[in-house]
């Protein structure tokens, strides 16, 4: 289930996620996020951190997609501010959906998710929920 926040600051990381401090109009709540994987030192927590933004882009161009079906596309900055990432940040990101032709951009520059975007993140949510029920288990 999601979470409402005016404000989310990663606090720590370590191999197993990372803890985040959520601040919203009546509290503040700290928050931990898994990894799919653990992580066995730095350079694999930057790639499960690398997935994880890419998941959450197409997370939330598919939900644009599913609620507004004729208007289905989302500016950058609008992005930028949705998942609260800069575009610096997220030039890799998009550079790398783009080429995997995980999303396309419309004739005014907006990113759109494309049908292979849809089906890597469905199956990804799939593996992702094996893992889960599995490690819950």
């Amino acid at each position: 289930a999601g979470v409402e926040a005016e404000q989310a600051t990663m606090t720590s990381v370590d191999r197993l996620g990372f803890h985040v401090k959520l601040k919203s109009a009546d509290r503040v709540r700290s928050v931990r996020i898994a990894f799919l994987v653990q992580a066995r030192n730095l350079a694999d927590t930057r790639k499960i951190m690398e997935q994880m933004v890419r998941l959450t882009v197409l997370e939330v161009l598919y939900t644009k997609r599913r609620m507004d079906p004729r208007e289905p596309a989302i500016y950058s900055t609008d992005l930028e501010e949705m998942i609260g990432r800069p575009r610096e940040h997220l030039e890799f990101t998009i550079w790398y959906l783009s080429t995997r032709k995980y999303v396309a951009r419309d004739d005014s520059s907006r990113l759109i998710i494309t049908a292979d975007g849809v089906d890597h993140l469905e199956s990804n949510y799939r593996a992702t929920t094996r893992l889960r029920l599995k490690s819950a288990s």
